[in-house]
């Protein structure tokens, strides 16, 4: 975010309309629910209803839309998306319109062409890879010769960036549960010797079949450490959930994380009101449009538990009105009213989950000095960030 533009989004705050500023920065579009992963921390490989896409004809619409109402990045994710024999035509609609691609890839598929591709325009791979060792790789992702498949796509899109003058970023995303811990250290060395630019550690909670136990939280603790004491001398970019500079603190009750709801406490004793809805929307492959990825239940929409709690959450969908119709619409304004502050009283389940909480403790506090202080000496202030940073780094 510039330092011009804060005078704008004052305005646009002070007269509830943060979300006509910013525009859906980021929209995530589920371009197909089916998967080729039997991954232990999710469930979507066993739907009875997998398969569903949305069409090329819709997407290009989609691409669009979201160019008109001032986006900047796209979100390809799944399933797996690479799955889809016509993604390098999705891949081409985005690149002419100047929008930037993320792709959460499982890397299994991934060919040296699609690489070539992708790696021309502004990309930001993401390659779920939860450890280094191919071992613990498949008992986690359940499909043997997996690994070896996912660091060939990996490869192919390291080799490919630099070959295009490193337009783009590659990087890993490293699920952090019960079998994959104590491999974290050896998932960096090999994250730094392979060129990958970044690798971000994630945190599984709540499930207590892959999630982290008190005592696993410990030698989460360790991990992090050891990492801590080499990653100066490395390239790579080594990032964390929010949560993991708070527990090593003490900031932050274990019991709170292990449980799966670890912003409870912190939503109910200092209430932040929720940025998200206003520069966030989650498209699925059915066309329901969701304000995050939490209201987003990730479960068989076949279940008649979770019809109910999609419906509750659902915003609209992209079938029936468009993207400005929604995001502009009552019910997104209704939700970004009941979310400032979040009440966790009645979003509990929910927003307790959420991993943000740290985020907007920040941007609330850069947008409290700003009616507190005024924009010129906000912005002259030192210490002043930008509002949509997040400490994440290890």
């Amino acid at each position: 975010m510039e330092a011009t533009e804060i005078p704008k989004i004052y305005e646009s705050l002070k007269r509830g309309e943060l979300y006509k500023f910013w525009g859906p920065r980021t929209v995530e579009i589920e371009v197909t629910n089916k998967c080729n992963m039997r991954c232990k921390m999710c469930s979507r490989w066993a739907w009875k209803n997998q398969g569903s896409n949305l069409d090329i004809n819709t997407i290009k619409r989609l691409v669009l839309e979201i160019k008109t109402l001032g986006g900047q990045n796209i979100l390809l994710s799944g399933g797996e998306p690479l799955l889809r024999e016509d993604f390098a035509e999705i891949v081409n609609k985005i690149q002419t319109n100047g929008l930037n691609i993320i792709l959460f890839t499982n890397g299994t598929l991934m060919t040296e062409e699609l690489a070539d591709k992708l790696s021309k325009g502004n990309t930001k791979f993401v390659f779920s890879i939860d450890s280094a060792i191919p071992e613990f790789y498949e008992r986690i992702r359940g499909v043997k010769g997996s690994w070896k498949l996912a660091t060939r796509g990996l490869k192919f899109a390291v080799d490919m960036n630099r070959k295009n003058g490193h337009k783009s970023r590659v990087g890993i995303n490293f699920t952090t549960q019960k079998d994959n811990v104590q491999t974290m250290l050896e998932t960096v060395k090999f994250s730094e010797e392979n060129g990958v630019d970044y690798i971000r550690f994630g945190l599984v909670h709540g499930q207590d079949d892959v999630g982290l136990s008190e005592s696993e939280m410990k030698g989460l603790r360790s991990q992090i450490l050891e990492i801590r004491k080499k990653k100066d001398n490395m390239k790579l970019e080594i990032f964390g959930s929010q949560y993991f500079k708070p527990l090593i603190r003490g900031d932050l009750d274990i019991k709170a994380v292990s449980s799966g709801f670890p912003a409870l406490k912190l939503f109910k004793e200092k209430p932040v009101p929720c940025y998200v809805c206003s520069q966030f929307m989650l498209i699925d492959s059915f066309g329901d449009v969701f304000p995050c990825t939490y209201h987003y239940l990730d479960n068989d929409p076949d279940d008649l538990k979770t019809q109910k709690i999609r419906a509750k959450n659902k915003i609209g969908n992209i079938f029936e009105k468009s993207i400005k119709q929604i995001w502009e619409g009552e019910k997104y304004r209704e939700f970004r009213k009941n979310h400032n502050p979040v009440n966790i009283e009645r979003d509990g389940r929910t927003c307790g989950q959420c991993e943000h909480y740290f985020q907007f403790a920040k941007m609330k506090r850069f947008f409290d000095s700003l009616k507190r202080r005024g924009i010129e000496k906000t912005i002259n202030d030192s210490a002043w960030c930008g509002c949509d940073a997040s400490d994440d780094s290890i």
